[in-house]
């Protein structure tokens, strides 16, 4: 019985142990899934042909977009599917990049990350501290000072912390590429 509201410890009664049948249960559906598929098949099975799966849905999107057409809204239309390609470009380039500047070593992850994190606050401190020239009328207390201030030391920061990190094997040590997928068997990746 499910109760709210404050209740007396004195008159609480006292929890009984769960029984073990939830836990016996729940071991029982794992092994019998376990058994009954195999992970690893069902995920290889789903990165096969991963570009060209991913190619036909888009084909079949473009299908919609241009069956959904309607005389009167195609700018309107063709602004929304733009914008949603270029969302998707820049969402995916980038991130393609990323990772496999990190299979190079973390160090082109973690940096960049750190860089941008030490502008931030040194563009705030020296700005606070110093700051007396407005940079832009759209944001009015971004200052010239606290622009420099963030350049130089983002700057001095990036040497350093590049030289730091270097001495880090886990950071410069080049990861394990992933096997390329079947489409790509012709060109080596080196």
């Amino acid at each position: 019985m499910v109760t709210f509201g404050r209740t007396d410890a004195r008159k609480a009664p006292t929890p009984r142990r769960a029984p073990d049948f939830w836990r016996r249960a729940q071991n029982r559906i794992n092994v019998v899934h376990l058994e009954l598929i195999n992970v690893k098949q069902f995920v290889g099975i789903l990165s096969d042909h991963h570009l060209f799966k991913a190619f036909c849905l888009w084909v079949c999107g473009f299908m919609a977009f241009i069956l959904s057409l309607e005389k009167g809204s195609y700018k309107y239309q063709f602004t929304q599917f733009s914008w949603t390609h270029m969302t998707l470009l820049m969402v995916v380039v980038s991130a393609s990049c990323m990772i496999n500047n990190m299979y190079g070593g973390m160090i082109y992850f973690y940096l960049p990350v750190c860089l941008v994190i030490w502008n931030d606050v040194y563009a705030y401190v020296f700005g606070r501290f110093y700051g007396k020239t407005p940079l832009i009328k759209l944001s009015p207390k971004k200052t010239w000072e606290g622009f420099l201030g963030a350049f130089v030391t983002t700057v001095v920061f990036g040497w350093w912390g590049g030289y730091l990190l270097a001495f880090f094997p886990s950071m410069v040590c080049p990861q394990v590429r992933p096997k390329p997928p079947a489409c790509w068997s012709g060109a080596s990746r080196t």
